[in-house]
């Protein structure tokens, strides 16, 4: 796994960066300095306004994304109280 990522279950893979765009960045540059091949991280607002994201494939197929760590989250798990607006 990625230094500052987190694994959360889903269909397709992802894994959580810590929150800053420069993250995702940062380990879309390393994968493909890496010989991955990561598309270009850029919003996706047809998932939601702040969705950032970097797709890549493993070599047994497996795709998996890297993701910010979009604000609706960092409310729900660091403001409990802010919750119950959402």
């Amino acid at each position: 796994m990625l230094p500052g990522t987190t694994v959360r279950a889903r269909a397709a893979p992802s894994l959580l960066a810590d929150g800053r765009r420069a993250a995702v960045d940062r380990v879309a540059r390393e994968l493909r300095e890496a010989g991955v091949e990561a598309t270009e991280p850029r919003y996706y607002p047809e998932y939601a306004p702040d969705y950032y994201a970097t797709f890549f494939e493993a070599p047994d197929g497996m795709r998996f994304e890297v993701m910010n760590f979009r604000e609706i989250r960092r409310k729900v798990r660091y403001d409990w109280e802010a919750r119950a607006g959402l």
